[in-house]
């Protein structure tokens, strides 16, 4: 039994790693399509809306993009989670 839950144990801790990361991803995407289509300030509340997003939730891809446009270089690994960098913009 304890094999059992050893391994269920590390299913659980990677699959949340990769739930994470994924959720990292989508919105360094999200960031990056929007710089990449010039968007105007004056219509991320727009898109935001058309999206089901809050207008913030578009500022902080952009701004994630920005600060790592190369994201194979963010150093938080593991570690990270979307509402972590979010506290770091």
């Amino acid at each position: 039994m304890e094999e059992l839950i050893g391994e269920l144990r590390e299913v659980l801790v990677e699959f949340g790693f990769t739930q994470r990361w994924a959720e990292i991803e989508k919105w360094w995407m999200v960031g990056k399509t929007i710089h990449e289509f010039s968007v105007r300030p004056s219509d991320i509340p727009t898109l935001a809306d058309e999206l089901e997003v809050e207008p913030a939730d578009l500022w902080d891809a952009i701004l994630f993009y920005k600060k790592y446009p190369d994201l194979t270089l963010f150093p938080e690994g593991k570690n990270a989670s979307w509402d972590k960098i979010r506290e770091s913009l």
